[in-house]
């Protein structure tokens, strides 16, 4: 497991004034001497670590509320909470080396790099997810998920091209119906 200070690194050294020269530190800040005998000090690596979360999760910020949305390619949807999905990531990464300042500046450079209008979600709303593909409601057309689309919408049915009988709405009434077959049953839903 690398340690916090190796990916986070620190912005202060003995020639910076903060006397910072207690070597019987566990966590060591220095990487090795200068050809002077100064400390190195160690690479800094945040955004290499927050760049590869980001390609990973597409975060959007929303400008209105600062709320981190992640993309859930899973569900191929957009869903908030990515707060969560950054703070568990680090952890799981860095462990109890883990401070709470290296989790807030982690937070907000994604926030700042990730602003987002909340108008650009949904953009074509005529698409819908589904539990294996994005269905296309005017036209019947599937397509892949994909985090293009934008969408924040999700129902929990496999859409298959054997439902829509004649239109997306007769898909629609099967879905309905079978909804009420599992409200009305002793089943677990």
């Amino acid at each position: 497991m690398p340690k916090i200070s190796d990916v986070f690194g620190q912005t202060f050294g003995p020639d910076d004034g903060n006397n910072n020269n207690n070597n019987n530190n566990n966590n060591n800040l220095f990487d090795g001497d200068n050809n002077d005998g100064r400390k190195k000090k160690k690479t800094y690596e945040h955004d290499e670590l927050i760049e590869d979360l980001k390609e990973q999760y597409h975060f959007k910020t929303l400008k209105d509320t600062e709320e981190i949305w992640w993309y859930n390619d899973a569900k191929g949807i957009y869903a908030n909470n990515g707060e969560v999905i950054i703070k568990s990531n680090l952890e799981s990464e860095f462990g109890p080396e883990l401070s709470n300042k290296h989790v807030t500046e982690a937070l907000g450079h994604v926030q700042r790099s990730t602003y987002f209008d909340r108008s650009s979600f949904n953009p074509s709303i005529e698409w819908l997810a589904c539990n294996n593909c994005m269905l296309n409601l005017r036209t019947g057309q599937t397509a892949p998920f994909s985090s293009d689309f934008m969408n924040t919408t999700w129902i929990p049915v496999k859409y298959s091209e054997a439902y829509a009988i004649g239109s997306i709405a007769d898909f629609f009434r099967l879905v309905e119906r079978r909804n009420s077959i599992f409200e009305n049953s002793q089943c677990p839903k």
